[in-house]
């Protein structure tokens, strides 16, 4: 089993060549099986590559249903439209991660025994977040943000954020991140368990100062992301990047002192 602090440093979907919100690995990986459909409640559907047991299914419906509630109270508003949600046996080749999402599916992989453990609640929740954004969203979110967004929402549940644990308190690899060369526009390229945490870490520090209502109106904005941003809180991205930067190497220098 995947306990919820592996699920929180793996967070996965951007991890490999593969892009989260990619048509073709989406198109892909539904032609690799012949899809059953395993339980639906109007609003919600699961869709499996065999049978399951009913009470499985069920499983997976009312976990899909709680993260969609959870989401949208943290956004203040209903996810609209049919959601469907595919247990994965096998991804295609080069996609090692845990699920992808678009802006009506999300796919997950699927245990062997079909039944959901306790860290397919928080990649569920993660993947929603993603479909919410896809949904709702005007403006396009670099990597930085729409991970991190997810990664932070995704880590409420578990105690981290705001308030709570440290993002980067337990997260491996930060002694080897050169804040001086840290940049939203390269956070892709580390490892994606370091860089979905130290996203997290920047969409607290904008949190922080500017407060949930403030930050969720910047979905109502369109354009760049950029002058999005600006628009909505009187200052370039790159502002937030110098602060991003400061909480890390604070957290590196705390790690120092133990």
């Amino acid at each position: 089993m995947r306990p919820a602090l592996v699920a929180l440093l793996v967070l996965v979907g951007c991890a490999g060549p593969w892009n989260p919100l990619d048509d073709g690995l989406e198109a892909k990986t539904l032609r690799m099986e012949r899809w059953v459909r395993v339980d639906d409640d109007g609003t919600t559907a699961v869709f499996a590559p065999r049978a399951v047991r009913a009470e499985v299914a069920g499983s997976w419906l009312a976990l899909a249903r709680s993260a969609r509630r959870e989401v949208a109270s943290w956004f203040g508003e209903p996810l609209s439209g049919r959601l469907e949600v595919h247990l994965v046996d096998r991804f295609p080749d080069g996609f090692e991660a845990d699920g992808f999402s678009n802006a009506a599916r999300l796919f997950v992989r699927c245990n062997p025994d079909a039944a959901p453990k306790s860290a397919d609640r928080d990649l569920v929740a993660h993947e929603i977040v993603h479909v919410f954004l896809a949904q709702g969203w005007k403006i396009k979110r670099p990597y930085w943000f729409e991970e991190g967004l997810a990664t932070y929402i995704e880590g409420e549940r578990l105690g981290y954020g705001v308030a709570g644990k440290s993002l980067l308190g337990d997260v491996v690899g930060l002694d080897m991140v050169d804040t001086a060369q840290l940049r939203f526009e390269n956070l892709h390229t580390w490892p994606p368990r370091l860089s979905y945490r130290l996203a997290a870490v920047a969409v607290e520090t904008a949190l922080t100062r500017w407060g949930k209502a403030r930050l969720v109106s910047l979905g109502g904005q369109t354009g760049s992301f950029e002058d999005a941003w600006a628009l909505t809180f009187g200052e370039t991205p790159t502002l937030l990047e110098e602060r991003w930067r400061d909480a890390v190497r604070i957290e590196q220098r705390r790690r120092t002192r133990r």
